[in-house]
């Protein structure tokens, strides 16, 4: 186990909505692993699959409804049933996320006691949750507040010293909200957690690849043997970008 865990939001594995994008994002996240355990909270998976299955009907809707105003002229049909479709696109999810997270998945456990911290939560409109305008609801942000219930609840009996939270969600990275999550994770775990962007995770891949590349590498040119003035033959091997 690293000091340090990195755990990401599923605004991050998103993309374009059309497809996994994990895949993208393999070599930056390979680029961390030497530093960080990489995590992926369960909850965020379920959400990407529920997003995935409903792009996908969407599409086979907006293909029905084209195959019947164009069926003067051409016949078009889906390649495949709209139920392999989805199986397919989410078992490719499963193998991209196996391959790049292992076992490192957050759980989510329901139980009565998360139930009952979740109502108080939104009555008392503790953060994530937050007001809302619409009548029918006073808060919003059921999802987040169980996204952050787990981290909480996985790293508790861990022993990270600190923890990167990997988001775009405005209602954890507020100028309010975020001082008082971190401020309640560590009081909960005992570890630290930095709540930081997309922008900042670039960075991060920006920096960790400087420093491989600034990493001491030895050119064929200063491998080659030379003569010294007495003729003594002897190995001089200076880094590449040393004066001769």
């Amino acid at each position: 186990m690293k000091a340090m865990a990195m755990v990401f939001d599923t605004n991050i594995i998103t993309g374009n909505n059309k497809g996994c994008t994990l895949e993208a994002l393999r070599p930056d996240l390979l680029s961390l692993q030497s530093s960080y355990d990489l995590y992926l909270p369960q909850i965020v998976i379920d959400e990407r699959i529920s997003q995935l299955k409903n792009i996908i009907k969407s599409d086979y809707d907006s293909l029905t409804g084209h195959s019947k105003n164009f069926a003067y002229i051409a016949d078009i049909s889906p390649r495949c049933p709209l139920e392999e479709k989805c199986k397919s696109s989410v078992d490719e999810l499963n193998n991209h996320i196996h391959a790049l997270f292992s076992n490192n998945i957050i759980p989510f456990v329901p139980s009565a006691e998360m139930a009952t911290l979740i109502w108080e939560r939104a009555r008392d409109c503790i953060y994530p949750f937050k007001k809302t305008k619409d009548k029918d609801k006073q808060t919003v942000g059921i999802k987040d507040t169980v996204l952050w219930l787990s981290l909480i609840d996985f790293f508790r009996p861990q022993s990270y010293t600190y923890v990167k939270f990997v988001t775009n969600d405005g209602d954890f990275r507020g100028n309010d909200s975020a001082p008082y999550l971190t401020n309640e994770f560590k009081e909960q775990t005992n570890s630290e957690i930095e709540i930081i962007s997309k922008d900042n995770f670039d960075s991060l891949v920006r920096n960790a690849s400087l420093e491989k590349s600034e990493t001491p590498i030895l050119s064929e040119k200063h491998l080659a043997t030379q003569h010294n003035n007495d003729g003594v033959t002897k190995s001089e091997l200076p880094l590449v970008g040393s004066p001769n």
